[in-house]
């Protein structure tokens, strides 16, 4: 499917005797070996029977209750894309009926991953045969894909990306190694089932589009093309969502339904959103907020496929903050360094590579702007450098509107490759002629970085003091220490040696001591407020409202929280914090809620102002206890 029909003069990107790295036999070679590689660090190497948790577990469970009849549950479909797990009990039903029942396990669908994995390492190659000039290019590219940290790791996972990206890859190949019909309508088949398996790959299209544009230019025979592509792609992206509006019974009428509630969360950053509806309870966290419950928790009764109340609450929280979509544009950052699902430390080499690649994808995006200044150097090269760059743009864009992770650019690591080594090869033989040109790009990405540090800087909200802290060592009581914050919000800290405030760098608790806060709310308004006070601690921990005990915790968990309800008439309360912290990890922070007749409830860190709470210092700092 990756080979075009050419003359001889064109074999292998026109070169002439161009050697070993660029035949057939080395892509075959190459594949081969980043099989045995990736099945043995999967099989062999890594405890894969424990990776069977959360996003995979579910897939896993659900794969197993469509295949023993549970076809119209509401968890097949009510918001993970379910096309992936249908695909396997399926093929595991066609198991079955051949008498093998044996095959239905786990193992079964990791290895048929890592067999469209190695397919694809066969194709990242033959599209390397055209994009590069020269051996050790191909053969890093190719050798980076095949055998580096993604391609072990994320094997090892039941995730539906690991079917995808391969497909993904394959498509690719299809379109730029066989340009005539047969590549078309075979690149929107691959495509069309990399979608369907991954619905986040969707947007891609435009991708696939822009080479078409680049390659035939605008006019007939690309509007041809293009209409053809879209068409295949279209038609079976549709047959599939009439399964998955057959199995919802009509709620879901696409591939998945999950758009709307990524959207909310992207302009809310709640920690947690939690469904509870007709007997079912279902929760989602995505992995940029793992770490922050003290981002809240939303409540919610209604479904999450009925996306159009998602997408409602997110556009009108939007409304209200609209600084929120200049914030999100952070989400870029997420796609190189956050926290990432899955992350599993017992991974062999996860502690080492995954910080080194997390790197080597930023070293390998900084310098892709190059692209302006090396464009007419690609001569024939340009469409495949318009996908690759379209492809980095829209995973940019989506992840700016519906959230990013690390996970959603490892999805398209080998764009990375292919564009950063082509660069390499294009400037070291020019060096000479290359030099300023980047001195020249350094300096503006240097103004670039400037700028950026400047408006967050700018953007970042200050706190004015409202907390008076209290810290008394607990190895020496007679040498407390006071200071002022602007709000109780000490993040949990994994490395487990310090207790650092979230604005003030000077704020940090290293050795065992007793916490005492202290702030004087003010309830303003006329009528009675309803409040929610939600604290997070991973010490033993009580807060009083004008001396009455409203939460005692001695078993705490920073993650778990707990909280207390309050009804306020007007008026000024105060409010004192005890906690005792121990150096290990863990994190301290209080919020409250209140319905304020917006969109989504008010939730602030206590200390900081709203529309019915005022915070001040207190006259005099009440001693702890």
């Amino acid at each position: 499917m990756f080979e075009q029909a050419v003359t001889p003069a064109n074999v292998d990107g026109g070169r002439k005797n161009p050697g070993w790295a660029f035949s057939r036999r080395c892509g075959i070679a190459l594949a081969l070996l980043s099989l045995l590689a990736v099945a043995s660090y999967v099989f062999w190497l890594a405890p894969y029977q424990e990776f069977l948790f959360s996003d995979m577990k579910h897939c896993w469970t659900q794969a197993m209750k469509r295949l023993d009849g549970k076809v119209f549950d509401d968890s097949q479909f009510v918001a993970w894309p379910p096309l992936y797990h249908i695909f396997l009990a399926e093929l595991f039903r066609v198991f079955r009926w051949l008498g093998l029942e044996s095959l239905v396990r786990l193992e079964t669908a990791l290895a048929l991953n890592i067999l469209a994995f190695s397919a694809s390492v066969y194709a990242l190659q033959r599209v390397a045969v055209r994009w590069f000039e020269r051996s050790w290019a191909l053969l890093l590219t190719v050798l980076l894909y095949g055998f580096g940290f993604p391609a072990l790791y994320f094997n090892a996972f039941l995730l539906a990306e690991n079917l995808g990206s391969p497909l993904l890859v394959m498509a690719v190949a299809c379109i730029v190694c066989r340009p005539g019909w047969r590549g078309i309508v075979g690149a929107a088949l691959l495509f069309a089932a990399a979608t369907i398996v991954r619905p986040a790959m969707g947007p891609f299209g435009l991708a696939f589009v822009a080479f078409l544009l680049s390659r035939e230019h605008l006019g007939r025979r690309f509007l041809l093309r293009a209409a053809v592509f879209s068409g295949v792609f279209f038609v079976l992206i549709s047959l599939a969502s009439l399964e998955v509006s057959r199995i919802s019974q009509g709620r879901v009428n696409a591939l998945s339904a999950n758009g709307g509630l990524d959207f909310f969360i992207a302009n809310t950053d709640y920690h947690r959103v939690d469904l509870n509806y007709d007997g079912w309870h279902f929760f989602v966290i995505v992995p940029a907020q793992s770490w922050k419950p003290e981002s809240g928790v939303f409540y919610t009764s209604t479904p999450f496929y009925e996306q159009g109340y998602y997408f409602d609450l997110g556009w009108r929280a939007l409304q209200e903050n609209p600084m929120r979509a200049v914030r999100n544009l952070g989400e870029i950052g997420n796609l190189f360094f956050a926290d990432m699902l899955p992350s599993r430390y017992d991974a062999p080499g996860f502690k080492l590579l995954r910080p080194l690649w997390d790197w080597l994808k930023l070293l390998m995006s900084l310098p892709l702007g190059l692209y302006a200044l090396a464009w007419r150097d690609l001569g024939e090269r340009k469409p495949l450098a318009t996908l690759g760059l379209s492809m980095l743009g829209i995973t940019m864009l989506v992840s700016v509107i519906f959230t990013g992770e690390p996970r959603y650019a490892y999805a398209i690591i080998f764009v990375f490759y292919l564009l950063s080594i082509k660069l390499a090869e294009l400037i070291l033989p020019q060096w000479h002629l290359w030099w300023r040109r980047l001195l020249f790009y350094c300096a503006i990405l240097a103004t670039l970085a400037g700028a950026t540090a400047g408006v967050i800087a700018t953007m970042r909200p200050t706190y004015p003091d409202s907390i008076a802290v209290n810290l008394i060592p607990l190895n020496d009581e007679s040498q407390p220490s006071q200071t002022n914050t602007g709000r109780v919000l000490f993040p949990f800290n994994r490395a487990g040696t310090t207790l650092a405030h979230a604005d003030d760098a000077n704020l940090r608790i290293k050795s065992p001591s007793h916490i005492h806060l202290f702030t004087r709310m003010e309830v303003t308004g006329k009528e009675p407020l309803g409040l929610i006070l939600r604290a997070y601690s991973s010490w033993s921990f009580s807060l009083k409202v004008s001396g009455q005990e409203m939460i005692v915790d001695e078993t705490p968990n920073y993650f778990n929280g707990t909280e207390a309800q309050l009804e306020l008439p007007p008026g000024f309360y105060d409010v004192e914090i005890d906690a005792y912290f121990w150096p290990g990890e863990g994190g301290l922070a209080v919020n409250y809620v209140y319905e304020g007749g917006q969109a989504l409830p008010v939730r602030r860190a206590l200390g900081v102002d709203s529309e019915r709470l005022r915070f001040h210092l207190p006259a005099t700092v009440s001693p702890a206890p």
